[in-house]
């Protein structure tokens, strides 16, 4: 599945304060197949799209490019300051390992408030699943609407649902928001 489409779709949900496809649906005036469609040859119908941004007056730019600070950033709305953004990682290598099926990622921290400005920490990641996670051991959370985080989650149970308490990061996530989760293996330091 292609992440553009998909990430499109979510940043929609989200911005709508709406959780489920269907509703999403709904909105657009299209059948959900439609939707997995969408998602599966990351293929969307912009008319439909600009549409209901325009009838529910949603950024366009922050939608489609997950930026608001385009033409017009005056008076759009600023974006949703959900996360403390403390720990945002970006990732910067994605690979395989030889002779391994197992899939890595190097992640770089784009904040990092604990280096001098002139370093940059590089995080050495492998796959991991969202449904094997543990306390005490950090992870890159990659969420489906784009943001990505390193932190060493708490989890708690409520209501037969998982919830991901990211404490250094103070928010917390579900399962069904998380694109992809990378245990983190090791880190450097780099000089710029």
């Amino acid at each position: 599945m292609s992440q553009s489409a998909n990430n499109l779709i979510e940043r929609l949900k989200l911005e709508l304060s709406i959780k489920k496809d269907k509703d999403l649906c709904m909105l657009l005036d299209i059948k959900q197949n439609t939707l997995s469609t969408w998602r599966k040859r990351d293929s969307i119908d912009f008319n439909k799209v600009i549409a209901l941004c325009e009838e529910r007056n949603l950024d366009l730019n922050y939608i489609f490019f997950y930026d608001n600070k385009g033409a017009g950033a005056a008076e759009s709305k600023p974006q949703k300051p959900r996360y403390k953004k403390a720990l945002v990682v970006k990732s910067v290598f994605s690979g395989k390992l030889v002779n391994s099926k197992r899939s890595i990622e190097l992640f770089v921290m784009e904040n990092n408030l604990e280096l001098p400005t002139n370093h940059t920490k590089i995080l050495v990641t492998q796959q991991a699943s969202t449904f094997k996670l543990s306390e005490n051991v950090k992870y890159v959370f990659t969420l489906k609407v784009g943001d990505s985080f390193v932190d060493t989650p708490k989890l708690e149970t409520k209501n037969n649902s998982t919830i991901i308490n990211l404490e250094k990061n103070e928010f917390t996530i579900e399962p069904s928001e998380i694109a992809s989760v990378w245990q983190v293996m090791g880190d450097f330091v780099l000089d710029r």
